[in-house]
């Protein structure tokens, strides 16, 4: 196999494992890690249209007449980089809408499960519905077989780590004595539970520590106009 055939078959696949990589970016993957095997099916079928608009587009602008002839232009080295570029931009933009396709699809399947009185399906995605797609500032307390921990939720990560999080408390916070999480925080507005893995999330009302902090900010500007005057 000469150089010619390995990068027309990189050039025939790697469109559509870049579209499945700008669309695990963008989305939120399932923890179900695919086998080469199947990663490379998954390629192939996804640059299948990538490289059918891009050929349908280059035999026009070009004006071939055959498939020897649009394959002897790759020797071409400008062609080949403008066939190149051409491919990533398309791959990009099909990662996009594979993203809102997926968006858009499990939409409709949710309406037509509720006329059904079923269920809506999250995507399986619990962790993502529950920390991730709700952005605010969260008060968490995560309890694992028994053991809590108390913290601001600071990050999220997605499956293709593990789910976790990070919780962390300013020390800024510490150095004010009437600063209490268990009376600033008492009111359980909703619970994320893996029976798998034995594990409590329990996301707090803000209202009150939202209050004191708020408190805290016009004492301090109170002190600087009075400083100033």
């Amino acid at each position: 196999m000469d150089i010619s055939n390995i990068v027309g078959i990189l050039l025939f696949i790697l469109p559509g494992l870049l579209s499945e990589k700008i669309r695990h970016i963008l989305d939120y993957p399932s923890k179900e890690k695919d086998s080469d095997f199947l990663k490379m099916v998954n390629g192939v079928l996804s640059s299948l249209p990538t490289v059918f608009l891009i050929s349908i587009l280059s035999f026009l602008i070009n004006k071939t007449t055959s498939l020897r002839e649009f394959v002897n232009m790759f020797d071409d080295l400008l062609f080949l980089v403008t066939y190149i570029l051409a491919i990533t931009l398309m791959s990009i933009l099909s990662g996009f809408i594979r993203v809102r396709w997926r968006q858009s699809t499990l939409s409709l399947i949710n309406k037509l499960r509720i006329k059904l009185g079923r269920m809506e399906d999250s995507g399986g995605n619990n962790w993502r519905k529950f920390l991730i797609n709700n952005k605010k500032e969260r008060y968490l307390e995560v309890i694992i077989d028994g053991c809590s921990s108390k913290g601001f939720a600071g990050g999220y990560s997605t499956p293709s780590e593990a789910d976790s999080l990070i919780l962390e408390t300013d020390d800024v916070l510490y150095l004010y004595e009437d600063y209490d999480p268990e009376k600033l925080f008492t009111k359980v507005l909703g619970t994320y539970i893996d029976i798998e893995k034995n594990v409590v999330i329990k996301d707090y009302d803000m209202t009150e520590y939202n209050k004191w902090v708020d408190e805290k900010h016009d004492k301090f500007i109170s002190q600087v106009d009075g400083a100033e005057a």
